[in-house]
């Protein structure tokens, strides 16, 4: 809880114990000094922290107190009598017991669904945050069953800012209540719990200005995982301000909160279709035998090269051809989606181009470098803009950040600079599928591991997962979350500066920064997959 929350939280049971005892802490006898503390820090708190639903009973037993006070209402006993002292005694406790469970509850459920702050990005640009709405309309919608349905895209846009004395910093989530609805119904919480997300700001002023420090900014696209929300807003931030144009797309239905061609906001629930299971329908444990026959070629004995460091697990082009084949058949689902994912980015790309040249009005007219894109994405996400960046000539390079790869670069070598970040998952297994993939595909692999981090510790809202541990859902791993929040955001950002500024960064060229990271970079081997 807030600071001032718990100092009137402290005041409300002190004035109510006087209240209930009748004790008298009068200045001149006029003012009750309990009251007027006890009022002064309400009016802090409602003005400077904002009200909110979990501080309910706080302001009911103010009020109660305060009235009861003002009429002098009391238990009317015979107070003379031995019997009639010990009932009014015995009452009082009964009273205090009660109010102190209501601000044990207050306290303990303001903890549960806290307000939360992250730390400022680092970056020298204030972060400003815009939005828009595509519909591309060669393209039907494949999710419902109207097939005059089109693809439709809600975007949300982070950059570097100018703010003046009138901006105004936006809640965390936007649109939160459309998103934390969905949320909440998955959870079984009532929806009004989500009404104070409006008091969690972040550091992003909507709509504000430009900067103009520099003629134009590297501009990089964002994916989410499947069924997920849009976008780490700690990573968006930290990028933004250091100079980046980052574009977050809401990919229709498989999202836990889109848009549809006529404006209104859809989820993953709305679907009409699901083509995509979260996993194969027969698994790498089922009985299709094209699984053995992966594992079969993965796992040839002369696969190790002479120099292990560098390339320990080359595949030559034709064992590579077989794989996506293999591929092509066992994850047929994921592929399909990966497909459609892909062209949602190619067709925003489109459109950030336009915005660039002024065809479409908006403050980023000659804004933005079309000569410096990357791209980045979540678990599936991430797969997204592996798959985009190698079909598309204008993406410079790409990350990944803890989502399966699902075969997509034995048949087509990316042969631009990529980063793979894994949790624990990598940090333990040195031998990943992924691996399989990047090594010696032509251009720099950076993989980076963080000891203790789960999948679920990269989400894109780290406040879900708040909610979730205080409610005894735990599913992080045993880092901590401020240290899985800047890690991948600080390699996120070395990465790029490098491979889209041309700025050569010491994080990945052997400075060792922290000791839960392994960052191990496999470069381009010659001779290979030729």
């Amino acid at each position: 809880m807030r600071v001032l929350e718990i100092a009137l939280l402290i005041l409300v049971f002190i004035y109510s114990v006087k209240s209930i005892f009748h004790l008298k802490f009068p200045i001149r006898r006029r003012f009750d000094v309990m009251a007027l503390l006890s009022l002064f820090f309400l009016i802090l708190h409602l003005f400077i922290d904002a009200p909110r639903w979990q501080m309910g009973l706080v302001y009911f037993l103010l009020l109660f107190f305060y009235v009861k006070d003002h009429f002098n209402s009391e238990l009317k006993v015979n107070k003379s009598a031995r019997s009639g002292r010990i009932l009014t005694t015995f009452l009082n406790c009964i009273y205090v017991v009660l109010v102190l469970a209501m601000l044990v509850f207050t306290f303990s459920i303001g903890n549960v669904f806290p307000v939360t702050s992250s730390e400022e990005p680092t970056g020298m640009y204030k972060v400003g945050k815009s939005y828009f709405h595509f519909t591309d309309t060669d393209r039907s919608e494949d999710l419902t069953i109207d097939p005059a349905d089109k693809r439709s895209l809600w975007v949300q846009v982070w950059y570097p800012g100018e703010i003046n004395e009138a901006s105004k910093t936006e809640p965390v989530f936007s649109n939160h209540k459309n998103y934390m609805n969905v949320v909440f119904e998955q959870l079984g919480i009532p929806e009004f719990m989500s009404s104070h997300l409006d008091l969690l700001k972040s550091h992003t002023y909507k709509n504000a200005r430009i900067s103009d420090a520099k003629e134009s900014y590297p501009v990089i696209l964002y994916s989410h995982g499947y069924k997920g929300y849009l976008a780490n807003s700690y990573l968006m931030e930290e990028l933004a301000s250091n100079g980046y144009v980052v574009f977050a797309i809401a990919h229709p239905y498989e999202s836990t909160l889109g848009m549809n061609e006529l404006g209104k906001w859809v989820n993953f629930n709305d679907a009409d279709i699901h083509v995509f299971e979260e996993e194969d329908p027969v698994g790498k444990n089922g009985n299709m035998p094209e699984w053995g026959k992966i594992r079969a070629i993965l796992n040839k004995k002369d696969r190790i090269s002479k120099i292990p460091e560098r390339s320990p697990y080359l595949l030559d082009k034709v064992d590579r051809s077989k794989l996506d084949s293999l591929c092509d058949l066992v994850l047929s689902g994921p592929r399909s989606r990966l497909k459609v994912w892909t062209s949602d980015q190619k067709f925003v790309l489109d459109k950030i181009e336009k915005l660039n040249s002024g065809a479409i009005n908006s403050i980023f007219k000659e804004k933005l470098d079309m000569n410096s894109v990357g791209a980045i994405g979540f678990s599936f996400g991430g797969a997204v803009s592996l798959n985009f960046c190698l079909n598309e000539p204008k993406c410079k390079a790409s990350v990944n950040i803890d989502g399966d790869q699902y075969g997509i670069a034995y048949g087509n070598s990316t042969h631009k600079p990529y980063m793979m970040i894994w949790g624990q998952k990598g940090w333990a297994n040195q031998r990943m599928d992924t691996d399989w993939e990047n090594i010696g595909n032509g251009a720099p692999y950076h993989r980076v591991a963080i000891k203790g981090a789960l999948h679920s510790n990269f989400n894109c809202n780290p406040y879900d997962l708040t909610v979730l541990q205080k409610l005894g859902i735990d599913l992080r791993g045993s880092i901590y979350q401020d240290l899985v929040d800047k890690i991948p955001s600080q390699y996120v950002l070395a990465f790029f500066d490098q491979y889209l500024k041309g700025e050569k960064t010491s994080l990945l060229n052997g400075e060792t920064k922290y000791k839960e990271v392994k960052h191990v970079i496999y470069p381009f081997n010659k001779g290979i997959n030729k």
